[in-house]
């Protein structure tokens, strides 16, 4: 018994001091106070490749609870054009959305059909403002703190910075206590790569509109992420993608303009009821 009650003693005495060893190898960061003339300062790269395809990434879609993780390919030709293709488990298309500058086209061949509608009709639906390049930069990792332009109360915001990061928690003023309209931006950002890490806009103390979350872990070069996770929730619905670059091409042309003379187009306008 005084054997193992010594055994015990000694392990303690390693628990503490190993855990000591490691506080002292890993000093937390100092971050300072920073007015908000720092967030003007930001800066996101432009993105450096003329396109880039993702041949075989996971795509996750979760839409009001509803969870499916398909199989997909995205094509992307920074400030032109977005080309998404989803495949069923069997590996057939089923779905197919390509984004240009002034319209979006969704394909659905399950049931034949295809919806044309613009950016002021997914703004809606989504209920922030977003545009092509917006979505572009969402998508291939390049949103920037001050990408959506929200008038911000000076008197109660936070902008901490250390040497490697940026955290920003950002009031925004509005008129009346609407929970569907944005209250709050939290942010964190990393110096050395120029890029987000999270981004998120609050409508409440709990409860936010959008999400985005960029990994820039084990990929090299450093200028296409891990992976991207993008949730929406606006009112009752909600919609979560999942993009997983595991594979990737720069530079490679693929053509992804899709005609069918037996699909036609149905076109959504806000008056229709966008979900």
């Amino acid at each position: 018994m005084h054997l193992k009650h010594k055994s015990v003693i000694l392990i303690s005495i390693l628990v503490v001091s190993f855990s000591c060893t490691i506080k002292s190898i890993q000093p937390v960061e100092p971050f300072i106070c920073a007015d908000l003339t720092l967030l003007d300062s930001i800066q996101t790269p432009k993105i450096p490749y003329k396109s880039l395809c993702v041949p075989k990434t996971t795509f996750r879609l979760d839409h009001n609870g509803q969870f499916r993780n398909l199989k997909s390919t995205l094509y992307a030709v920074p400030d032109s054009l977005i080309a998404v293709s989803i495949n069923s488990p069997l590996g057939k298309e089923v779905v197919k959305c390509i984004m240009v500058k002034d319209n979006i086209q969704f394909f659905d061949f399950q049931v034949n059909k295809a919806y044309s509608f613009d950016y002021k009709y997914l703004s809606s639906a989504l209920g922030i403002e977003i545009d092509f390049y917006k979505v572009q930069n969402i998508i291939l990792g390049y949103h920037s703190p001050n990408t959506f332009q929200f008038d911000y109360n000076t008197e109660v915001c936070e902008l901490l910075h250390s040497n490697s990061f940026i955290k920003g928690d950002l009031t925004i003023n509005r008129s009346v206590n609407d929970n569907t309209q944005p209250y709050k931006v939290i942010f964190t950002y990393t110096k050395s790569i120029e890029k987000l890490n999270k981004y998120t806009i609050f409508v409440n103390q709990n409860d936010y509109i959008f999400s985005l979350v960029y990994d820039w872990t084990l990929n090299s070069p450093s200028d296409i992420p891990r992976s991207v996770q993008i949730d929406f929730n606006y009112l009752k619905n909600s919609i979560g993608i999942d993009i997983d670059f595991k594979t990737f091409e720069k530079d490679v042309k693929k053509t992804y303009l899709y005609k069918d003379s037996t699909i036609k187009f149905t076109p959504l306008v806000l008056e229709n009821e966008i979900y």
